[in-house]
């Protein structure tokens, strides 16, 4: 349909694609089984997860330490208060939960899936539940963690490329607050529109800029409307394979 390559190796349950880029981790089978504007919305929030997911502890370190004139007053005062019988600075903080977070995403992915289920969801309420009774982290950490780990569900196939790049980006903050998370952010993009996949680029349609490709993006509009290959993606037949022909065709 779109002139890719499939690669099918006997004895594997799993089969891969060609050229893989990047917009094929927002989108999903499913998508097109759904109406257009229902899948458009799953897409941009998809996306939208995966920025949340990568860039929200080192937003909330950045604010806090660096750059509190940008939250509310009305929020700056329970987020110290809750603050002050943590014994550890908030980086220390925020690294402890991404630690403990990641061990119990692992521990559950190791498990048995019915241990591993009740491990994972029980496991991470209680030990945040105990860790803010205890004193030993702020709730407020705890909510800024949980949201960019719930976030990163959305987009279970680049789960681990997203567990670095929130690290990184929470490194990069904690040195240099807004400024560094500014910086890393535009190293990340410059390295990913660098990236290609079998000579085709990773950020196709969007850098190069294929308009034509944007019908089948963020956004999905109707199969009727979706009568070419994608430009992005070198290919002999410019039309889709619409029906297989008939008996005695040429």
């Amino acid at each position: 349909m779109e002139g890719r390559i499939v690669i099918i190796v006997n004895g594997d349950s799993v089969s891969l694609f060609v050229p893989s880029l990047f917009l094929e981790n927002i989108k999903s089978i499913e998508d097109y089984s759904s109406r257009p504007y229902y899948s458009s919305f799953i897409r941009m929030l998809r996306f939208v997860s995966f920025v949340i997911s990568i860039s929200l502890p080192g937003i909330y370190i950045a604010a806090i330490n660096f750059h509190k004139v940008m939250i509310p007053s009305d929020m700056i005062v329970p987020i110290i208060q809750a603050r002050e019988t943590v014994p550890f600075p908030l980086a220390m903080e925020i690294a402890m939960m991404i630690l403990m977070f990641e061990v119990v995403r692992e521990a559950g992915v190791r498990l048995p899936q019915q241990i591993g289920s009740a491990l994972s969801i029980v496991g991470a309420l209680i030990l945040g539940q105990v860790s803010v009774s205890a004193g030993l982290v702020g709730a407020p950490t705890i909510i800024v963690v949980s949201i960019s780990y719930i976030a990163a569900f959305v987009i279970t196939p680049i789960a681990d490329v997203t567990a670095l790049l929130r690290i990184g980006l929470f490194i990069a903050s904690s040195l240099f607050g807004g400024y560094g998370l500014i910086v890393a952010m535009l190293g990340l993009l410059t390295h990913m529109i660098s990236l290609t996949s079998f000579g085709i680029p990773f950020m196709a349609p969007f850098a190069p800029f294929y308009f034509q490709d944007w019908k089948d993006s963020l956004i999905r509009l109707p199969l009727r409307w979706k009568k070419q290959r994608p430009k992005s993606i070198p290919n002999q037949r410019k039309t889709r394979i619409r029906s297989l022909p008939k008996t005695g065709d040429k």
